[in-house]
């Protein structure tokens, strides 16, 4: 009797723990990838989940989640394609992969995702949340498709993690210049791009992220900081980084198993670089070191991973062109796949005119507004002498015609010559010289021409 009151609580104790390994996918069956474990062919799930609770391994619990106000952390600042110049085309260069993956035993696996690369992207690239706004502070999610057409995006993915059980932002998120989640400084990578047109890698304190002099215009929170500079940093990450913001389980098991993977970097050139690789958790997929290293080889210097697994999802034009591992709710047929709700996304678009919709007087083309008239004077402000024209700002008003500024033409002769192709009046070419030049000796040469054009 002594005996088994002495044994029982350990039998009961090595099934529990047996329990917990096995359907909590941390079997003690692993295959080495890359010279990292990589857990392999666990317990498969009816939706492929990078987010169900696992018990957090010891060794886990004494890194860095304290919050940090201040100090130094690792950071990348990198200078962005053409932060400022002319919009290079086509803004965003996708296309599909299919590689070969070695493993440390075994044939090489092969995996498939897409790669693009996004030029200009401070002008073309938005953190957004959820839903029409607030969404983080709300605890929403929406489907990547939706986020995508409403916000006319070319290029959509799934960003930041968020809490499976109230749907809430992890990290910190800035989109469009607001500051939407903060994580108070806790240390996990960001992407994040700032006002002064430069790309930032890295892990953040409070007081970075509330930066006035040089504030974020948008900002997200992964998962992962796998290339840094050129070099492969997974380790280096793996050891630095809070696990709590991933619920895989281990931070060992999520950098290391098989999974669908996101990722936002950049290359030599300041371009953003957005990839994917397809798979199911456990099943199919890369590990975080896997995906580095083949990245690198693509030309990717800095790189971040975000959101994973069934949250992976890679939308051009509003519609999702990766496989998704999980099953369409309510369906009996396992064989079709559907997108979930995710929470924030990343959304490659044309550059935005400010206004937006340049204030109902034209058309935003490439993020400057362009004036169509019918070739009468409009009452709106929008002339048939009037063309890329910003905003109703570069131009006044005075009698019954508008008034373009001297600094709209570099000299007289290209006032001339727009009055010409405009097929202007005699009168009110003089008209509008005296206005907007100011000079006798342009009247005279205005009048001169027009005249001389009508003989």
């Amino acid at each position: 009797m002594i005996y088994w009151i002495l044994v029982l609580p350990r039998l009961l104790m090595a099934s529990n723990l047996y329990h917990m390994a096995f359907v909590h996918g941390e079997e003690n069956t692993h295959a080495h990838v890359m010279g990292e474990k990589c857990c392999r062919n666990l317990t498969q799930y009816p939706t492929d989940v990078l987010e169900s609770q696992f018990p957090y391994g010891p060794h886990e619990r004494f890194q860095d989640c304290q919050k940090k106000f201040s100090g130094h952390v690792a950071q990348e600042i990198q200078d962005s394609h053409e932060p400022f110049g002319e919009i290079t085309l086509p803004i965003v260069k996708y296309m599909p992969f299919k590689a070969d993956f070695e493993v440390d035993s075994g044939e090489p696996e092969s995996n498939a995702g897409h790669i693009a690369f996004v030029n200009n992207p401070v002008r073309t690239l938005s953190v957004l949340e959820p839903s029409q706004g607030g969404g983080c502070a709300l605890g929403e999610k929406d489907y990547v498709e939706d986020m995508a057409k409403r916000n006319g995006c070319l290029l959509t993915i799934n960003a930041g993690f968020f809490d499976s059980a109230t749907s809430r932002c992890l990290g910190n998120v800035v989109t469009r210049g607001k500051l939407v989640a903060n994580s108070h400084g806790i240390q996990n990578p960001h992407f994040g791009i700032r006002e002064d047109g430069t790309l930032f890698f890295g892990f953040l304190t409070e007081e970075d992220v509330l930066q006035e002099d040089n504030p974020f215009t948008n900002l997200v929170g992964g998962v992962g900081w796998i290339l840094r500079d050129g070099e492969v940093y997974v380790e280096e990450s793996l050891q630095a980084e809070c696990p709590d913001t991933q619920e895989t389980g281990t931070l060992d098991l999520f950098f290391n198993c098989k999974s669908a993977r996101m990722v936002i970097g950049s290359d030599r050139e300041g371009r953003v670089v957005i990839a994917h690789v397809d798979g199911k958790t456990f099943i199919e997929g890369l590990s975080l070191r896997q995906f580095a290293v083949w990245l690198l080889k693509q030309g990717v210097v800095n790189a971040i991973n975000l959101d994973g697994g069934g949250s992976s999802i890679f939308a051009v034009n509003g519609t999702g062109i990766n496989y998704s591992a999980d099953v369409c709710k309510g369906s009996n047929n396992t064989d079709l796949r559907c997108w979930r709700k995710v929470s924030t996304v990343i959304c490659v678009h044309e550059p935005r005119c400010d206004p937006a919709d340049c204030s109902g007087h034209g058309q935003c083309i490439h993020g400057e507004c362009v004036y169509h008239c019918d070739g009468s004077l409009a009452e709106s402000g929008c002339s048939n002498i009037l063309q890329n024209i910003s905003n109703e700002e570069a131009f006044t008003r005075a009698g019954p015609y508008p008034v373009p500024r001297e600094s709209e033409y570099k000299d007289l002769w290209e006032f001339i010559i727009h009055l010409k192709e405009e097929n202007i009046s005699c009168i009110q070419a003089v008209y509008l010289g005296i206005l907007s030049i100011s000079v006798t000796l342009n009247v005279i040469l205005c009048s001169w021409y027009l005249f001389s054009r009508r003989k």
